[in-house]
């Protein structure tokens, strides 16, 4: 049985054209902010929409 990576097709490489940072993120600043958001320092924020995209939103366009 082959493992799920070895099924999985290639990652497509990460956009950095007209990100702000100029780089793709890494899974574990994705990570962070998953966790920050599930954690009760996040307790206050409601309906908001937070963006981990490098800027790319801001600078598009």
């Amino acid at each position: 049985m082959q493992c799920w990576s070895e099924r999985s097709p290639p990652p497509a490489p990460a956009p950095t054209k007209g990100a702000s940072i100029g780089r793709a993120a890494q899974p574990e600043e994705i990570a962070e902010v998953a966790a920050f958001l599930a954690s009760e320092r996040a307790s206050f924020m409601v309906g908001s929409v937070v963006m981990a995209d490098g800027g790319m939103t801001v600078t598009a366009g």
